[in-house]
């Protein structure tokens, strides 16, 4: 259990049994949590999401940017058993029973897009790709934990009437192209810089009216290849779901820049990751009603929506006289 805490920590947790301990409840075993590690962060943490492969030891953390910029994080741990001395590094705390290591560092704009694993390339897509589409034709059990990523945020901005949001695919634990450290955003930003780093595999780019792509999920199962977000028709309230298919994915070139974004655009896509790509965006307005949270079931086929109705003016205000009487 990873549980997040606004005073900058992480605190991960093991659950226990009675049969570990001698302690007794009857006959039942009763699970209980013992403290394992904390990890430190510079900004608030958000969110905690876990590798889905076996051992289940590595965590990704998305933090806040406390109004600061470049200070929203998507962080990698690998929580591990406890050393000689019991002390953690890169920041890990050293109170509890493991120790844990900060594999991977990268930004994450917004912060409240968060982080998710997917699988890159998309199934059904080896059409464009070269190496990394025949390890996807061979479906082997073997090449899926090596196609595990991460997806982030890099940017969104107004251009216009319109919003344009960036994402990142982030090779992860386990892939050939996976590189521990912190990402140097001046190799992303300007490929003229001679710095190392991490580098994404590929950047996508979507489209939105007056909202971005927030709270990003990926579909368990054969439904990975979907993403569903929350967004909006007016900037501060989401009432409407988007849902990205990376099946529809099209490669994109400089060529296709238009407009007063044009340049920044360019640099955007250009910096040291190999691929670029429009990836479209269905969105489903849901009327008068506003998403507080969106999630997949179990098996994919259904959306599971958190929702609370306008607090329009006219219920404003039979509010206030039911309260004054």
């Amino acid at each position: 259990l990873a549980s997040c805490s606004r005073d900058l920590r992480t605190v991960i947790f093991a659950v226990r049994y009675d049969e570990e301990t001698g302690r007794t409840n009857g006959s039942k075993q009763t699970p209980w949590f013992e403290k394992e590690v904390e990890l430190n962060h510079r900004s608030s943490p958000c969110r905690a999401t876990w590798w889905p492969k076996e051992p289940y030891n590595i965590v990704a953390v998305s933090t806040e940017d406390a109004g600061f910029p470049r200070s929203s994080k998507v962080e990698l741990w690998e929580i591990g058993p406890a050393s000689g001395d019991g002390k953690a590094t890169r920041t890990g705390s050293s109170r509890g029973t493991s120790t844990a290591r900060c594999l991977f560092q990268c930004e994450n704009r917004p912060f409240d897009i968060y982080a998710s694993v997917c699988l890159w390339p998309p199934l059904a897509t080896p059409h464009l790709f070269s190496d990394e589409g025949a390890s996807v034709e061979q479906g082997a059990a073997a090449e899926e934990e090596s196609q595990l990523c991460l997806l982030t945020g890099r940017a969104v901005y107004r251009d216009n009437d319109h919003h344009v949001q960036y994402l990142d695919v982030w090779p992860g634990p386990g892939h050939s192209k996976f590189e521990e450290g912190v990402e140097n955003w001046r190799r992303l930003d300007d490929a003229s810089e001679a710095v190392g780093g991490p580098v994404p595999l590929a950047r996508l780019r979507l489209e939105g009216e007056m909202n971005y792509l927030h709270c990003l999920t990926v579909g368990p199962g054969d439904q990975g290849h979907r993403i569903l977000a929350m967004t909006g028709s007016t900037p501060h309230l989401c009432d409407e779901i988007g849902i990205i298919d990376l099946t529809q994915i099209t490669p994109r070139s400089s060529s296709n820049f238009t407009g007063g974004w044009a340049e920044i655009e360019d640099r955007l896509s250009q910096g040291a990751h190999p691929t670029h790509f429009n990836a479209p965006v269905f969105v489903k307005s849901l009327g008068d009603r506003v998403v507080l949270s969106a999630k997949w079931s179990e098996k994919g086929n259904y959306l599971l929506l958190n929702t609370r109705p306008f607090a329009t003016g006219a219920s404003t205000a039979v509010a206030a006289a039911a309260a004054a009487a």
